[in-house]
């Protein structure tokens, strides 16, 4: 039975016999790498449960308990939404758009050692004259200064160091806590020096509970916006395009059952979307705080990321490329070997991060307050069709076959010990008949941010095969994507 299964599954990923029903898998030593095991090795014995259904029930017990209860999903607390539409209402080409160019100022970063953070005041460096307040909180034992140091370092080199100290600014804080941790006459100084906030920081695992979430994403947030209304400074919000319930650049496709295909666009937030992924939800509610603060006078706009994507200019990559659901899934296929050729007609999104921060700072000096949401993506789509084409010119072939041989090939390596985690990647896209599910029923809409960018002087590149080459080639030289053929 499933309970059995379950417990040996348990014991055999933990190494360890002495585990009962009732025993939480995290306590006794279980982690998101051996979560990923658990699953892998449940859906090779006919279980079908969800990456975060381990994080949600973590003993056997509840586990067994979850397969076979409806499970409950995330219900906003209904309240009107409805009166955040006027606070949207302008986010359209109905109108012209107005966009005039305005100094960026000094600037507060959260986020900076993230992979779109450090980005940002890459970006903000070479844009603009001011200073750059970098909060960042100190971390197994290294100070914001060393830490700013350690990610320059990675994807700058030595190129900013004269800067650290006049225009790059570490500060030891935590945007989680009342006034940042830190002391009133540096909060005030601070507040008091600065013109925009720009909150990139998040929590973005794809588990957990949403205890920790809420507290990074949501209360984090209403620090920050506490703070913009203090000091009257001008809040630019990094959100993700998730919130509309198309997840797919997140992680797993995420089932909303409309009826019909909706759209969702700037001037969207609640349109009855699945929001039971616990960083998307948070990031929703975070949305929510900003609009709140937006209607209680800061002014703020949300920026909502696409599938963001290794630099144009070179193909560098995030540090923790190893919890990128894109590149996972990119990584399956090649290790797998075969695509579904039913699902040509698809595309992918290829935001480079480097281009995304041009687009930020791009929005930050043409602040307009009338103007709350942009949507950040590259609409210069890549057809999977065309996508399989470049790799084959750089020499990586994937055999496109049916539907139902991949089915049979999957089948086959889940009964593979040595194959089995080829599956790591794509194992939450497929369906209990070991099919592939691609497709979202939330249509992205991003007109009027393309539009807008466009009046700066800013447009998306165009996705060629010298951008697959150099993506790919950063990846196989630092050893991720282990390219037999």
């Amino acid at each position: 039975n499933e309970e059995k299964i379950l417990l040996d599954i348990y014991k055999k990923v933990l190494n360890n016999e002495d585990i009962g029903i009732s025993d939480n898998f995290f306590n006794l030593g279980g982690d998101s790498l051996t979560a990923m095991k658990v699953q892998i090795e449940a859906i090779s014995n006919n279980i079908n449960i969800t990456y975060s259904d381990i994080f949600n029930y973590p003993t056997v017990k509840e586990l067994v308990n979850s397969i076979s209860s409806s499970k409950q999903h995330y219900k906003t607390s209904v309240q009107d939404f409805s009166k955040y539409d006027k606070l949207l209402k302008n986010n359209t080409l109905d109108k012209e758009i107005k966009c005039n160019s305005s100094s960026v100022g000094n600037v507060l970063i959260t986020g900076v050692t993230g992979f779109l953070g450090i980005h940002i005041l890459d970006s903000f460096l070479k844009k603009e004259k001011g200073k750059a307040y970098c909060l960042i909180r100190e971390k197994n034992g290294m100070t914001a200064k060393e830490r700013i140091y350690n990610v320059l370092h990675f994807y700058y080199g030595n190129i900013y160091d004269n800067l650290v100290g006049s225009r790059i600014i570490p500060v030891d804080g935590d945007f989680t806590a009342n006034t940042f941790n830190l002391q009133d006459d540096i909060y005030n100084k601070i507040g008091k020096d600065i013109t925009t906030i720009i909150h990139s920081a998040a929590l973005v695992k794809h588990y957990g509970i949403y205890r920790d979430f809420e507290k990074a994403n949501v209360i984090g947030t209403q620090n920050i916006v506490n703070f913009a209304k203090e000091f009257n400074c001008k809040l630019i919000y990094i959100s993700t395009i998730s919130v509309s319930g198309n997840n797919l650049a997140e992680g797993s496709n995420i089932n909303n059952n409309f009826e019909e295909e909706k759209t969702f666009d700037e001037t969207n937030f609640y349109i009855g979307q699945n929001l039971d992924n616990l960083y998307v939800r948070s990031k929703f509610e975070a949305e929510r705080v900003v609009l709140d603060g937006i209607e209680a006078g800061i002014s703020a706009c949300i920026l909502r990321m696409g599938n963001l994507t290794s630099r144009y200019s070179e193909g560098k990559f995030q540090q923790n490329h190893f919890e990128n659901a894109f590149v996972n899934r990119l990584k399956s296929f090649l290790q797998i070997g075969v695509f579904p050729k039913e699902l040509l007609n698809l595309y992918c999104e290829f935001t480079p991060i480097d281009c995304c921060g041009d687009a930020i700072i791009s929005i930050a000096s043409h602040f307009n307050s009338e103007y709350t949401v942009f949507h950040l993506l590259n609409e210069k789509h890549v057809n999977l069709d065309r996508l399989f084409k470049m790799l084959k010119e750089i020499g990586i072939n994937i055999k496109l076959v049916t539907y139902s041989e991949f089915s049979d090939i999957i089948k086959e390596i889940l009964n593979n010990p040595d194959k089995k985690q080829y599956i790591s990647g794509i194992i939450n896209d497929l369906t209990k008949d070991k099919k592939l599910v691609y497709k979202s029923d939330v249509k992205i809409e991003s007109d009027f941010t393309k539009e807008f960018l466009y009046k700066t002087g800013f447009e998306w590149p165009y996705i060629d095969i010298e951008y697959i080459r150099k993506y790919f080639n950063y990846l196989k030289e630092i050893g991720y994507f282990d390219i037999k053929n």
